[in-house]
């Protein structure tokens, strides 16, 4: 596989507990990506940072999380170190335990009523998450302490810490209060703001620090979605996002500094679901009444793509700052995306997607991230047949 024919500097997703060779008996990911491209990848690694490897029970790092945590990160940068050719790192933290998200569930408390009938919160409460703010943040803000502890002297750049915090919005919410726009409209727009607010406070937490912020857009949804005209069908954990759709929605933030990771399939999916224009979603309803028509970022995935290029440039700043995840997409539900490259039936047209990435964002990284693909049973069928479709593209 020559990666001379790529459109951009390419690795692979892998997990932080699972990740390489070593005596604890963890994946081969790493090796395995190197050996199936003559050495040339991986050129990037996007780390799952999920719950386990952030604390050990709901409440901030208590000194034995923040020991393991900083064990973990030095045991990977180590790691690292055998493979040269990997230039970047990107650690997504879990998401619904962020500031912005967490002062929308408070905003929602008043349209359900009270907080003990907020869906959401239930939700995170019995999953063991953080909902008080001042925690959470004090959990953030460690984490990026210990990242920019670590010695990822190895790398060409600095670590991203990558969020998202788009807002959870319950169907249940929506059906009480469907016919009150407005409160929904006033909670998107502080969702936006305190969006802007936590990343100039995490800007200024890293500023001349070691790491930096990235955002990544999101979904129609949270969870595996079933058709949501069924109402029978919904549960607790049908959720729709509230903002972080279209790239418009990152332009305030992305204007003060950081980078951009857009997820391939989320945008296909945002973009699908207005090309086909057989569904409707409140959150995604709203985006195109707010905006008098769809979004201009999300008309197609190649729109996305120039319209997030041309921000760049016009602030002076690199296209590379803007890093792909790559998967497939096949449908408008959440078992359709994230899916391998090269699935039958896929709504995206692939070498379009290539050349538009040729064309406006040279240099940029990007990472193969599927569906389950950091399991070691699922490499071959996941990540290599990706892989190996991928290049078909590029050729």
């Amino acid at each position: 596989m020559n990666f001379s024919k790529l459109p951009l500097k390419l690795g692979l997703t892998v997990d932080l507990g699972n990740y390489g060779n070593d005596p604890n008996g963890r994946g081969e990911y790493v090796k395995w990506f190197a050996d199936d491209t003559s050495g040339d990848g991986p050129k990037m690694l996007h780390v799952y940072m999920i719950d386990r490897h952030i604390h050990s029970k709901p409440g901030v790092f208590t000194q034995d999380d923040v020991k393991r945590l900083e064990d973990e990160l030095g045991r990977l940068s180590l790691f690292l170190r055998k493979f040269p050719q990997v230039e970047l790192i990107s650690f997504q933290f879990p998401y619904n335990q962020l500031s912005p998200e967490l002062k929308c569930i408070e905003n929602m408390d008043e349209l359900y009523g009270s907080s003990q009938m907020n869906t959401q919160r239930k939700r995170l409460l019995e999953g063991g998450k953080i909902i008080d703010v001042e925690k959470a943040e004090e959990m953030v803000f460690d984490f990026l302490r210990i990242l920019c502890m670590t010695d990822f002297n190895s790398l060409k750049h600095y670590p991203i810490a990558l969020f998202h915090a788009g807002g959870i919005l319950p169907n249940d919410l929506i059906d009480k209060n469907h016919d009150d726009y407005e409160s929904f409209v006033d909670l998107r727009r502080k969702l936006l703001n305190n969006q802007l607010d936590y990343h100039k406070s995490l800007l200024c937490e890293t500023r001349d620090q070691k790491v930096i912020i990235g955002w990544e857009n999101i979904p129609i949804w949270d969870s595996v979605f079933h058709n949501s005209k069924d109402v029978s069908k919904r549960n607790i954990q049908d959720y729709q996002w509230l903002t972080e759709h279209s790239f418009e929605d990152f332009e305030s933030r992305l204007a003060l500094g950081g980078v951009h990771t857009i997820d391939i399939p989320h945008v296909v999916m945002d973009s699908y679901y207005y090309a086909e224009n057989e569904l409707n979603f409140f959150s995604m309803e709203m985006l195109r009444k707010e905006f008098m028509g769809v979004p201009s970022s999300l008309i197609s995935p190649e729109s996305y793509i120039r319209t997030a290029s041309e921000f760049f440039k016009n602030m002076g700043r690199l296209t590379s700052e803007i890093i792909y995840h790559l998967a497939d997409c096949n449908g408008l539900f959440g078992n359709n995306e994230g899916v391998r490259i090269g699935i039958e039936n896929s709504v995206i047209n692939w070498r379009s997607l290539v050349n538009a990435i040729k064309q406006n964002t040279p240099d940029s990284y990007g990472a193969i991230e599927i569906q389950h693909g950091h399991l070691r049973e699922n490499y071959d069928g996941y990540i290599r047949n990706s892989l190996k479709s991928f290049f078909s593209y590029c050729e």
